[in-house]
């Protein structure tokens, strides 16, 4: 009789009222799939390796490069001249990197002139854009835009001249010379230039050239390394092979980490 009334008597366990229905809503969505101790195993796994991941990039960035630094505004002076300007002068001169420089990479070489001469009489009959005696060494002129009415020569004084039809009167003239890089390090470029057939204008000092990658343009927070950048130009007949296995390691990471929580989730 005893057993009997024992029997009949409601159960206070909680762990048999979590197997009844409705357990799963009554105890929690994320306790119910993980135990305790397994889900806090897996904070704290997770705390530690973000914490890692952000101990590697800091002692890991400034060794693969560097953020890349704004550079100057295409429009700016280089003489500190008024605009517009009463006499010619260079408004910007830059030199572009497909990537970084090493042999074979393209470059372009842009200058913008600008011709506050009025046509007339006294107009130019042809401009001499004068670089530094190092591009002919560092480079390989493809080609030129507009093109070149003569063969680039060497001055006495060391700099190359490359001779542009005149420029267009009152008004802003590009000049393009399209290279390819010889060598890694090529040296830094000064540019000046002349206008033939004008009187009263002297030769301008020559000007700097500022240095642009497109690649780092483009990729501003150096997400690819810098040795990574370097070393795929000269690496053009095995870089893509070992791309496309970069690229499987990362998407059969990516399928391994998603079938692995739909696993975790169904069970």
């Amino acid at each position: 009789m005893s057993a009997q009334s024992v029997a009949r008597l409601p159960s206070h366990d909680p762990a048999r009222r979590l197997r009844g229905p409705g357990a799963l809503s009554r105890s929690g969505g994320v306790r119910a799939l993980f135990p305790g101790r397994a889900f806090t195993t897996a904070v704290l796994v997770g705390i530690a390796v973000a914490l890692a991941t952000f101990a590697a990039l800091v002692m890991l960035a400034p060794r693969l490069g560097q953020f890349a630094r704004p550079g100057p505004v295409v429009t700016a002076l280089s003489e500190g001249s008024p605009w517009p300007s009463p006499v010619p002068i260079i408004r910007s001169s830059e030199l572009w990197f497909a990537t970084t420089p090493a042999p074979g990479v393209w470059a372009e070489l842009k200058l913008v002139l600008d011709n506050p001469l009025r046509a007339g009489a006294a107009n130019p009959t042809k401009t001499t854009i004068l670089v530094s005696g190092t591009l002919m060494e560092d480079f390989r002129v493809r080609s030129t835009e507009p093109k070149l009415l003569t063969q680039p020569r060497r001055r006495p004084d060391g700099r190359y001249a490359l001779v542009f039809p005149a420029p267009l009167p009152e008004s802003l003239n590009w000049f393009r010379v399209f290279l390819e890089a010889r060598r890694s390090t090529p040296r830094p470029l000064s540019l000046g230039f002349m206008l033939d057939g004008s009187q009263n204008l002297a030769e301008e000092p020559p000007t700097a050239v500022h240095v642009f990658y497109a690649d780092r343009q483009s990729d501003p927070f150096m997400v690819v390394p810098e040795p990574l950048v370097g070393w795929v130009p000269g690496q053009a007949g095995s870089a893509f092979p070992i791309l496309v296995l970069y690229a499987v390691a990362i998407g059969t990471i990516a399928a391994a980490g998603c079938v692995a929580a739909f696993w975790i989730v169904r069970r």
